[in-house]
């Protein structure tokens, strides 16, 4: 409207018919053609751009990624072991870091490289187990920093109550193959990566 063109204009410049075209502008057609959604872009002097993003909430900064790989270096490889697994329910797009599935249950698996508020971070992942039935129990693993210990430290008895194994248990279960029976808080060290050159 605004560059004075017509359907019909619009439609025989992107090479499609009018209907077709109409369509599209009213959201009628599901999975149109890029080629065809980008003539109909020149034909209007706009630009398609295709940007491609995750189902789920993204890991939030590299620090998470090593990690969860300690964890996962832990169990044995036939525990199924997924990353980013997107809460059940229609539009919900929370994802836990990773899930390991074994016979006795899911357990969930959040990495923290930096603990902010913990009464928060508590709250957060307790609503998302609240909202996924398939997880038996969640471990939050945190980096090994003198902040993250500091602000455990200064959790407490908050903490406990909800994640009642500590490091040595959690990792104690891992390393035997086997997933915690409870939730749990294991403080994990990782190794500093050289910077790049």
């Amino acid at each position: 409207m605004q560059l004075g063109l017509s359907q019909a204009t619009v439609a025989a410049a992107a090479g499609v018919s009018a209907s077709y075209y109409g369509r599209i502008e009213r959201g009628e057609v599901q999975a149109p053609r890029f080629e065809v959604l980008w003539a109909i872009g020149a034909a209007l002097g706009l630009d398609l751009r295709l940007a491609v993003f995750p189902e789920g909430e993204p890991v939030h900064d590299q620090a998470q990624l090593p990690i969860l790989e300690v964890a996962r270096g832990m169990l044995p490889t036939t525990t199924a072991w997924r990353t980013e697994v997107v809460l059940p329910g229609d539009g919900d797009l929370r994802a836990w870091d990773a899930v390991a599935m074994a016979p006795d249950g899911w357990t969930a698996f959040e990495a923290i490289s930096r603990l902010g508020v913990v009464d928060a971070t508590v709250r957060h992942v307790h609503q998302k187990l609240r909202d996924d039935p398939r997880i038996a129990r969640l471990v939050l693993l945190v980096a090994d920093t003198v902040r993250n210990r500091q602000a455990l430290r200064a959790a407490g008895a908050v903490v406990r109550a909800d994640f009642p194994l500590t490091t040595h248990e959690v990792l104690a279960h891992l390393r035997a193959g086997r997933t915690p029976p409870l939730n749990g808080i294991a403080v994990i060290r990782v190794r500093r990566q050289p910077p790049a050159p």
